[in-house]
């Protein structure tokens, strides 16, 4: 039966099967701790890095976590304390790792303790440092363990079990003493001041980290067929059971055959890059120390004056809300224009919005289950040493940009991001030692609007950007009403609007219109949103030839313009009247409408297009 008294404590001694010799722990759990907050104890205290599937077994009952369900037959350990399963001192239960290297922990009651407050989660000792992870299991982790002992004793190796020894030295530790147990204790006391608020560690409680908010994930898996999509709405237009073939891709696309063969990101990177996300790296280890998230809110922002263009960069800190800890540097010249929606309106901050609007570069603190194969990649490749146990200690590093997915970042872009993380420890520094150490914080207030100024950083006259001290904070006043983001509508070359209102008109009405597709397409640089664009004859008498682009540098309305002018050409013909539903493409039209005579007329809705529209962006999950 559960402790009738809520604030009880158990002692429990995790130890690892099958290996020697002994590797254990000693720790103080609150004996209504949740099974997914003790898989997170366990992990933290062994020295695991949660990179694998656990699962919980006990009289037969296997308890699983809701990412497990296809591991067999099992119930939600999110829905049992450990208390539920231990009730008495010598009881046991089972906790299983690493599926494939097939880590078996026991777990035991060692003593029923009453409530104290100071000590509700804790390390108490151990013995033994933790396999690496990926070693083979508990045989492969023995055979490493001989391997090393005949090393000592001057055996003869293999090159195969000479590189194997090496990566066991590097990777395995030498022992656990009180310094690993003062480690653990440090992470167990994070997690306590983490959930205290969130109600604590028992079943219904404070949620365990699910990791880092990503605005979108790309399934690489999913399978959407647009053009079956498209063909289907054709279709229905034209009454035709099968659309005609289109002239060329309809979507933009190269054959199967052609496509580009992109290389692993951070797999290029020469020794001037290396050393340069190697020097990024090691500053972020530094700011990890410093938790500037204890002090500053993620609307705590402040500003960085470009030397060079004037324009402001806007520096935030997230970690505050105890889940993403990271510092963003935004970029001019969009930065302002995103903290001016972002403040006003945080509804409205939609992954969408963050996507769509955002440009900067991300420096983040995560658990290594996190990273993506060339986060860790990059550790090798430049160096780094693998960081001590705890809590969000890995770093990865990620970039955003106008109409792209977060992608790994080029050597070039981390001057900004060690710039802001430099100046970040200025700023901490001066708020420190400022007589009113709030006037450093940003209240966001409903009724009094944005805020007039912003602290902002700028670099005194013949000063190098690298010294941190010569950049002096002063209060700047801001135009938030200017603050938008770039969005001049394109405006033709004088050789495309001859080179189309030279052509003759016909009689009718042609929709024009653009979107951004919900799915990204892969491109050198990473994945990019692209923008469709189609010029449609409302009579149909022909099938639209959508027009894609994954250039960053086209804006909607160049791609607007591309598709009228591909669509022109191809009729050899204009028509008398051109529907758009924009203000930007109608601006962006008016050049062309004076010379060429076609009526260029803003509308409310394009009903083909917007129909044929929202059949694609179904089609692709939105």
């Amino acid at each position: 039966m559960p402790s009738s008294n809520p604030d009880t404590r158990y002692q429990l001694r995790i130890q690892l099967n099958h290996v020697s010799p002994p590797i254990w722990r000693d720790v103080i759990v609150p004996a209504n701790i949740s099974l997914p907050w003790l898989h997170e104890v366990i992990q933290e205290a062994m020295g695991w890095m949660d990179c694998h599937l656990h699962q919980f077994m006990h009289k037969g009952t296997f308890y699983v976590s809701d990412t497990e369900e296809d591991w067999g037959d099992g119930i939600d350990e999110a829905d049992f304390a450990l208390e539920q399963l231990l009730t008495k001192v010598g009881d046991k239960l089972r906790y299983d790792y690493d599926f494939g290297d097939g880590w078996e922990h026991n777990v035991s009651l060692k003593k029923i303790l009453p409530p104290d407050a100071t000590q509700l989660l804790c390390c108490l000792k151990g013995e033994g440092a933790c396999p690496p992870e990926d070693c083979g299991g508990p045989f492969g982790y023995m055979e490493l363990c001989d391997l090393r002992e005949s090393a000592r004793k001057g055996g003869r190796f293999s090159a195969e079990d000479l590189e194997r020894l090496e990566w066991f030295d590097q990777e395995a530790g030498a022992g656990y003493d009180q310094s690993d147990v003062n480690e653990v204790n440090e992470t167990f006391a994070d997690i306590l001041n983490d959930v205290a608020d969130a109600g604590g560690l028992a079943v219904g409680g404070a949620p365990v980290y699910d990791g880092v908010f990503k605005p979108h994930e790309i399934d690489e898996e999913e399978d959407f067929d647009i053009e079956e999509d498209f063909e289907n709405f054709l279709a229905e237009l034209t009454g035709e059971p099968t659309a005609p073939e289109p002239a060329f891709p309809t979507w933009g696309q190269a054959p199967e055959e052609e496509e580009a063969d992109f290389p692993e990101p951070y797999s290029e990177l020469e020794r001037d890059g290396c050393a340069a996300f190697k020097a990024v790296m090691e500053s972020a280890v530094e700011l990890r120390k410093l938790e500037p998230w204890k002090r500053l809110n993620d609307c705590d922002i402040f500003g960085i004056e470009d030397p060079e263009t004037g324009g402001i960069h806007i520096v935030s800190v997230l970690g505050a809300g105890k889940d993403i800890f990271s510092l963003h540097m935004h970029r001019a010249p969009y930065a302002l224009g995103f903290w001016r929606e972002a403040l006003d309106d945080p509804a409205g901050m939609t992954p969408d919005a963050v996507l769509h609007r955002s440009s900067m570069i991300e420096l983040e603190f995560c658990n290594k289950a996190d990273l993506e194969e060339p986060d860790l990649a990059l550790y090798e490749r430049v160096g780094m040493d693998t960081p001590p146990r705890g809590r969000k200690r890995w770093v990865r590093f990620r970039t955003y940009r106008p109409r792209t997915f977060p992608w790994f970042p080029q050597p070039e872009e981390l001057l900004q991001l060690d710039l802001g993380m430099r100046l970040c420890h200025r700023y901490l520094k001066l708020m420190a030692e400022a007589a009113s150490p709030e006037s450093f914080l940003m209240e966001p207030d409903a009724d009094q609007g944005l805020p007039s100024t912003l602290k902002v950083f700028r670099l005194s006259d013949a000063a190098k950007p690298s010294e941190t001290n010569k950049w002096t904070l002063s209060d700047v006043g801001i135009d938030w009403d200017s603050c938008q983001a770039p969005s001049e509508p394109y405006q033709p070359s004088e050789f495309e609007l001859h080179q189309l209102a030279e052509l003759p008109k016909q009689a009718g009405v042609w929709e024009l219109g653009a979107i951004f597709l919900p799915a990204p397409a892969m491109t050198a640089t990473g994945p990019v949103i692209p923008v469709i664009a189609i010029a449609l004859d409302v009579r149909m008498e022909q099938p639209p030839q959508p027009h894609l682009s994954t250039d960053l540098e086209a804006s909607p309305s160049k791609v607007l313009w591309d598709a009228l002018k591909i669509k022109a050409l191809e009729a050899q013909a204009l028509p008398s009247e051109i529907h758009v539903s924009t203000d930007v493409a109608e601006s962006s039209l008016q050049a062309f409408a004076k010379l060429s005579g076609v009526k260029v007329q803003r509308v409310e809705s394009l009903p083909l297009l917007g129909g044929l529209f929202q059949t694609m962006a179904q089609g692709m999950g939105r």
